[in-house]
């Protein structure tokens, strides 16, 4: 027999045997051996755990149920509450004589992977024996490459962080944000940026679906949907007279990205946005919502407005209709509040949404707050609706107020 072949990727397994009937300990030894097992022996509990404490780990025990000084049960419990996981996590097969349901159920509550009678058929030990190892193996390999993506998602998380723009205020207009995505990189997004000297750019988009896909396509947008350089941006155009170029407004600055993001066929991947632009010296937003979750427009003296008009998502049909543009004055004090669904579609444990009409009765009832604070505060209130800082889907929220000539 080559032992070699005994399982699959993995060389000479070890396995504890405890049983104080040495006749029986010593025919499973000598068995297994033939197939290639390196074997450890032991008389009772006690002793297998002594064998532990001198940090030799097997790759699984046979353990039998009825032994003096520490038994089977007992001795099952102290491996599976071991502080080390290295011990833990050794599968273990209980062999015993006991056949009857209690015993069968006590021993996989103890925490056993497998339950054998004696009499012993061997060919059925070795193939449990097989099988368990061969999973064990896997899991191992599994965990090991989930780590290592884990330690990639990490450090792509900290460079998609590192292209969101800083919380700054731009010729009197204050822009703050929130940002928690789901897994380590989400698929949403947001900017905003001087378009010229008189214009003031910003977005929000969230990208369909989760994880790596959705944050590709994210950082592709946010890498194309820049005011500069003019020929290659979708939110400007060159013309032959000063000042060389034309600010396109936002339905036409869509219907551009659309262009560019067509979804590819057999693909389900679009994303929402909401494109804006801000004339600082008329103090005016124009804004156009694809197929995005509706903005909320707060002015400082008046009720919560909710921005309805627009078309559909970015890349879902090449030619779609961009017309319905939102136009309307931002006075000092006005704030607006682009969001993504995670924060509305946020679940609590009875699976109740947070929904649009608790944002915006947060957002009217709070307006009093800096703007910094009233971020800080939904932030709060949405880990403790959730009940915990992790969520199903992207957190995000832009938020943007005119400020009064004393706090510029």
């Amino acid at each position: 027999m080559n032992s070699n072949t005994v399982i699959k990727g993995l060389q000479n397994p070890t396995i504890l045997i405890v049983d104080d009937d040495e006749a029986i300990l010593k025919f499973i030894s000598r068995h297994l051996k033939r197939y290639g097992y390196n074997i450890i022996e032991a008389v009772n509990g006690r002793v297998a755990m002594n064998i532990i404490e001198q940090k030799n780990y097997p790759q699984l025990i046979i353990l039998d149920a009825n032994m003096p000084i520490m038994d089977g049960f007992q001795t099952c419990v102290a491996l599976k509450n071991h502080s080390d996981t290295k011990v833990s996590e050794i599968p273990i097969i209980m062999v015993t004589g006991l056949d009857d349901n209690d015993s069968i159920n006590k021993a996989f509550d103890m925490g056993a992977e497998e339950y054998i009678n004696k009499p012993i058929n061997m060919t059925v030990l070795r193939n449990r024996i097989k099988l368990i190892i061969e999973k064990k193996t896997a899991e191992k390999k599994l965990k090991e490459a989930y780590d290592l993506i884990k330690k990639d998602l990490k450090a792509a998380e900290l460079i998609q962080k590192k292209l969101l723009p800083e919380a700054i205020t731009l010729n009197g207009f204050m822009f703050r944000w929130i940002f928690k995505p789901s897994s380590f990189i989400g698929g949403d997004t947001f900017n905003f940026f001087k378009l010229d000297e008189r214009y003031i750019g910003f977005y929000i988009l969230d990208v369909t679906g989760h994880g790596i896909p959705s944050a590709l396509l994210s950082f592709m947008a946010s890498k194309t949907i820049v005011p500069f350089p003019i020929e290659s941006s979708p939110l400007k155009r060159s013309i032959i007279d000063p000042p060389y170029y034309e600010i396109l407004t936002p339905d036409m600055a869509c219907e551009e990205i659309n262009k560019r993001f067509q979804r590819q066929s057999g693909s389900m991947q679009y994303f929402t946005m909401v494109y804006a632009y801000l004339d600082i010296d008329e103090s005016k937003i124009k804004l156009f919502r694809a197929g995005h979750v509706h903005p909320i427009f707060l002015p400082k003296d008046g009720n919560v407005i909710v921005l309805e008009k627009g078309g559909l998502p970015i890349g879902l049909q090449r030619s779609p209709k961009y017309n319905e543009i939102v136009e309307f004055t931002f006075n000092e004090g006005d704030r607006l509040f682009f969001y993504t669904d995670g924060i509305t579609e946020c679940t609590n444990d009875s699976s109740e949404m947070f929904s649009d009409v608790r944002l915006k009765e947060f957002v009217q009832e709070n307006r009093d707050l800096p703007l910094d604070e009233l971020n800080n505060k939904l932030e709060h209130l949405l880990n403790k609706w959730r009940g915990c800082t992790e969520f199903d889907d992207d957190i995000t929220m832009l938020s943007i107020e005119k400020l009064s000539l004393d706090n510029q």
